[in-house]
């Protein structure tokens, strides 16, 4: 392998890191939004709380 391709390489993997990174990223911001969402559904009084 010359060492054009080893770069081609380097930078098809760095791509695919840096998209990777991305996605995770947005599905962590996805994830805390729901978690709050999730805590805000209803007040600790609620019917769904209470154990019977």
């Amino acid at each position: 392998m010359s060492e054009q391709d080893y770069l081609k390489a380097i930078a098809v993997l760095a791509d695919k890191v840096s998209r990777y990174h991305e996605r995770l990223l947005a599905m962590e911001r996805d994830f805390e939004r729901h978690m709050k969402d999730a805590a805000n559904h209803c007040p600790d009084d609620c019917d769904c709380k209470k154990t019977t």
